[in-house]
């Protein structure tokens, strides 16, 4: 990991790296397993109608993001599909400081890290800061019968299935901060 602290410090901050993805689309992809698949079936899904551009293979950490943008962002893309990995709490927030997606995909939340999270509740919570760091599309760009309908006490309603010993749980998130 010190290569990686090594490298978020000299990133973090970087004015040309967040300027880089500031007018693209992010779409953010998380999760305990499932992320580069899924970013994948979005990309392949949209390759043919967009100017696209993804992480490539499974660069979901501080130095795979920060790579991803310099190396594969260009000013002719329009949509930037991060994956974003987390493997301990606080990890996101690292994450979503060097770019915050427009739209939030979780995959799954399991057992993967529950070393480092204790629980599966922080998993979830850790995960969840994706969705809860999403930032607007300039207004244009939203159709007004969405401002309309948004409101002011915004909930989002997860089915989370633990795994066949466990019955499935709703958890409830006010996702404005």
């Amino acid at each position: 990991h010190n290569w990686e602290e090594l490298y978020g410090k000299l990133t973090e901050g970087n004015y040309r790296i967040i300027k880089k993805v500031k007018d693209k689309y992010v779409i953010g992809i998380t999760g305990s397993c499932g992320k580069t698949s899924v970013k994948n079936i979005v990309y392949d899904l949209m390759i043919n109608n967009f100017n696209v551009v993804k992480t490539p293979k499974s660069y979901n950490n501080r130095v795979g993001i920060t790579k991803s943008i310099n190396d594969c962002v260009n000013k002719y893309d329009d949509y930037f599909i991060c994956e974003y990995g987390v493997d301990r709490v606080k990890g996101m927030n690292k994450l979503v400081d060097i770019v915050k997606p427009n739209i939030a995909i979780i995959t799954e939340i399991g057992n993967q890290h529950l070393l480092s999270f204790k629980t599966q509740k922080n998993i979830l919570e850790e995960k969840m800061k994706l969705i809860k760091s999403i930032r607007l599309a300039s207004k244009s760009d939203i159709p007004n019968d969405y401002l309309l309908r948004q409101e002011k006490n915004a909930k989002l309603y997860l089915l989370i299935e633990y795994d066949d010993k466990h019955p499935a749980d709703i958890g409830e998130f006010d996702i404005l901060r």
